[in-house]
């Protein structure tokens, strides 16, 4: 008896497992998937209720965090908003996004009647209500439930089947129990939205001062979250660089707080040198340091700072002497650089080029904006002005000078070696009629001498003799005419130390021309006659003295007296072979123009000469006198640079 019943209750136990296994499907899918609660349902007596006329505010909020859609809201009303049949409420509120919530109105107004319209409103809050308090909620959990269930009825199937050794009931408990679990596996894994449904029971809220409850209920089908869940991203920052007008430089994305950032290549600019990166863009603070320096918790833009590059300007010179402003470098941002005049004895300045075979356009200057060191080469061409020698210059050569010759009296005038040779020359050919302008080679000294005594001096105090004369009226007319215009760079500025009486006189010893007339400019003559030929007093001067000026002039004695000596005899060679060399002789081999014009071989000197009535001149090399209204030929001189 007892077998036969365990038998029954055997076959009983199989079939309901059956009938689960079958189902399962279904159920589970019937059942939520979706764990924790979806909806938030919540009631709340409106602002407006009161005894009599009440109003209840339903809610149901999606707290899935999923949009819900084919949501349906349902509520079981108290016995108060029964009307007729009306005792509940469902709406279909369709899709629902996560945070949305809606508001429906149930209400029972003043003659009895009950409105049982739901009045929708959207939004997260009710704010026409009286409270706020939600009501508590009890979603089904109905997947857990189910699945405990079915897996207790299959282990009762397969304990039942081993105990009466059953093999195919065995068999048959295994499979049911494995497909059951393959089915719920399958279910959930297969569909992609799930249905959920919430509720809410046996809740009590006060109406119109009296208390009254309803139960409520949620369902809407969500999709299925597939998808792992998602590390959130760590927070990084950005490092820009405005490279202020240099290449582009990349930023550095994704740097964590408190990182240290590989510090970028350099960027390039034209003409000027990086100076490193600063945080603040008027590169008040220190460079940013990029072995030490840590990331902020913020964005950070760097800016290069730039300091003009610095290039050298070279001078090639050849030979030549740079102009004394020449600027030796510069900068992108220098001012426009005009390049001036070096000086080369001799030559021209052609122009700075920059090659050295002067292939290029010619280099006036360095405009604002150039980059780069800049070498430049000076050209020079021969100047057809300049003095030409045989070689080296020698004291009683020829040197070839606007267009005639001219002989060396003396080399180095100022005795400094070291700023070039400055020459005194004397022409060698006396000045034509035509150069002197009187039509006549003879030119008298002073025109304005009416006899043979007329004095060299014209008065005791502004009278120099030779400035009033018209010798140097003739001499200038000279210079002005056939030097100035075109040979003048290489005329030096002299002082001809003009003497008037009083300075000639100063600790002479004079006697007077006429005994029974006091000594004066016009009554006066040297003691000693070879005293006014050795008289060394007023040479040329480079130095200023009174006034230096570019000019050609008349030889003084005291320029004859700086000569070299070893020129001087105390004969004339020309007519005694054996003239004795002498340092106080009156005869010199550098005046001597007998060789080159024998019809004039004399020439007036500026000097006063034995008497006062006379001016210095020399004859064939000799040292003498001619009376102030008489004509001589005109021998200008010149101080030169000859190197």
């Amino acid at each position: 008896m007892m077998t036969r019943t365990l038998k029954k209750l055997s076959v009983l136990i199989l079939a309901l497992g059956m009938i689960f296994i079958l189902s399962f499907p279904s159920i589970a899918h019937a059942a939520d998937t979706g764990g924790s609660d979806h909806f938030e349902l919540t009631v709340v007596e409106n602002k407006d209720s009161k005894s009599g006329a009440e109003i209840a505010d339903l809610t149901i909020k999606n707290i899935s965090g999923k949009t819900g859609t084919n949501v349906t809201f349902e509520a079981d009303l108290p016995t108060i908003f029964h009307d007729k049949d009306l005792k509940k409420v469902t709406v279909n509120v369709g899709t629902l996004k996560a945070g949305d919530a809606k508001t429906y109105q149930v209400s029972r107004k003043t003659d009895g009647t009950v409105t049982t319209t739901p009045l929708p409103t959207t939004g997260t809050t009710n704010t026409a209500t009286k409270t706020s308090t939600s009501l508590p909620s009890t979603g089904e959990k109905m997947t857990p439930v189910l699945m405990v269930l079915g897996l207790s009825v299959l282990a009762a199937v397969l304990i039942i089947a081993i105990k009466h050794r059953k093999a195919a009931k065995n068999v048959l408990a295994l499979v049911l129990l494995i497909a059951g679990l393959g089915s719920a596996a399958t279910v959930n894994a297969a569909e992609k939205t799930y249905h959920h449904r919430d509720e809410v029971r046996n809740h009590a809220v006060e109406l119109g001062g009296t208390t009254y409850v309803f139960h409520l209920a949620a369902e809407g089908d969500f999709e299925n979250d597939a998808t792992p869940p998602v590390t959130p991203t760590p927070v990084t920052y950005k490092m820009t660089f405005d490279s202020n007008g240099g290449s582009a430089v990349t930023p550095v994305t994704d740097i964590a707080e408190g990182a240290t950032v590989t510090e970028p290549s350099a960027p390039s600019k034209t003409g000027y040198t990086f100076d490193g990166w600063y945080e603040q863009s008027d590169f008040s603070d220190t460079a940013w340091n990029f072995a030490t320096n840590k990331m902020p918790a913020k964005d950070v833009t760097l800016y290069a700072k730039w300091t003009p590059t610095t290039y050298a300007i070279s001078y090639e010179l050849n030979g030549g002497t740079n102009y004394p402003s020449a600027i030796t470098s510069y900068t992108i941002a220098s001012q426009t650089i005009t390049l001036g005049t070096p000086s080369k004895f001799g030559f021209v300045f052609d122009g700075w080029y920059d090659t050295a075979n002067f292939d290029n356009v010619a280099v006036t200057d360095i405009a604002t904006g150039s980059t780069g060191d800049k070498e430049l080469y000076a050209k020079w061409s021969v100047d057809p002005a300049a003095p030409v020698t045989d070689g080296t210059p020698e004291i009683g050569e020829t040197v070839t000078f606007a267009g005639t010759d001219w002989r060396i009296l003396k080399l180095d005038m100022d005795e400094e070696p070291s700023n070039g040779n400055q020459a005194l020359v004397i022409k060698e050919q006396a000045l034509t009629a035509q150069e002197t302008g009187d039509g006549n080679i003879m030119v008298q000294f002073d025109t304005t001498a009416t006899n043979s005594t007329s004095p060299y001096f014209h008065d005791d105090s502004t009278s120099t003799g030779y400035g009033e004369s018209h010798l140097k009226a003739v001499i200038d007319s000279y210079y002005n005419t056939s030097i100035a215009p075109t040979y003048s760079n290489y005329v030096l500025p002299v002082d001809l130390d003009l003497p008037n009486w009083s300075r000639y006189s100063d600790n002479i010893l004079f006697n007077q021309y006429d005994s029974n007339l006091p000594l004066a400019y016009d009554n006066w003559y040297w003691q000693d006659w070879q005293s006014y030929y050795t008289d060394n007093r007023f040479p040329t001067s480079l130095a200023p003295l009174t006034v230096l000026k570019q000019q050609a002039f008349a030889l003084s004695y005291g320029d004859i007296q700086s000569l070299d000596k070893s020129t001087f005899y105390d004969d004339n060679l020309n007519w005694n072979s054996n003239a004795n060399q002498s340092d106080t002789g009156y005869y010199s081999t550098l005046l001597d123009f007998t060789a080159i014009d024998a019809n004039y071989p004399y020439f007036w000197l500026r000097s006063a000469g034995y008497d006062f009535y006379a001016a210095g001149a020399v004859l064939s090399g000799s040292f003498f006198n001619g009376d102030v209204n008489y004509g001589l030929p005109v021998r200008p001189a010149l101080a030169i640079q000859l190197s």
